[in-house]
């Protein structure tokens, strides 16, 4: 007789369990808040590594540029030979 109440005890314990895992309560609200804060932040640190990126080389072409043309002006062939 005892494991008889005892089995009518755990199906009703799985009933609730399972009802209770179909609600959306604080919890579940909490978890997808987390997940969006998280999911945000990894876009945002991909968008800061790729603008890192974007401005190391903006600022490398610039500066190789700008070496290039100092070069050429200021090289001994394209001056005047009057030296």
């Amino acid at each position: 007789m005892a494991s008889n109440i005892q089995a009518l005890d755990n199906s009703a314990t799985d009933n609730r369990l399972g009802d209770d895992f179909d609600r959306r309560n604080l919890d579940w609200y909490i978890d997808k808040i987390i997940a969006c804060v998280v999911f945000i932040c990894g876009i945002s640190a991909i968008l800061f590594v790729l603008g890192i990126f974007f401005f190391v080389t903006k600022e490398g072409i610039g500066k190789r540029s700008s070496a290039a043309s100092t070069t050429r002006c200021c090289s001994p062939s394209a001056s005047s030979s009057s030296w």
